[in-house]
């Protein structure tokens, strides 16, 4: 037999934020003033809030340390790769 049956789930509200900010030096070493590597150390904080969440904030630490190489050429930066 068929049936007309069916069934449906509430909506559910959620919401929350993040911010993150962080501050470090940065490193770049050229060749012939032109290309080379660069390494920056960036420690950050990030907070992370939902009030509807247990616990409703929670705050992360920690170090990023993103690696590239950078290409200048008449003190113009042309490219850049993190």
């Amino acid at each position: 037999m068929d049936s007309n049956e069916f069934e449906h789930d509430p909506p559910i509200l959620s919401g929350g934020f993040a911010i993150k900010g962080y501050v470090g030096p940065k490193l770049k070493i050229l060749f012939y003033g032109s290309v080379g590597p660069e390494i920056s150390v960036t420690p950050y904080l990030k907070l992370e809030a939902n009030p509807l969440a247990t616990p409703w904030w929670t705050l992360y630490g920690g170090l990023e340390v993103p690696v590239g190489i950078s290409i200048e050429i008449f003190s113009h930066v042309f490219g850049g790769w993190v």
